[in-house]
């Protein structure tokens, strides 16, 4: 079965709020990417999240310093 509008508009009760049939929901198709494509996007986001980490090191760092020298110079 292919999901439509339609399909789902049929399944749906109440006119003024209508609501979906959980039963009819439950067997809408739900595509899923290759197992490749998975994998790859998997792969980009452990990358992105790794340099994300660096990045807040480096500000954690670039604070540390600041403030280190902020106190050189109040001092």
């Amino acid at each position: 079965m292919t999901f439509t509008w339609t399909n789902y508009i049929a399944t749906t009760k109440g006119t003024k709020m209508p609501r979906g049939d959980r039963k009819a929901i439950s067997n809408f198709p739900i595509p899923l990417p290759p197992l490749p494509l998975q994998q790859l996007f998997a792969h980009r986001i452990e990358q992105i999240e790794h340099q994300k980490a660096e990045i807040q090191k480096a500000i954690t760092d670039l604070k540390t310093l600041l403030a280190s020298r902020m106190q050189y110079w109040v001092e």
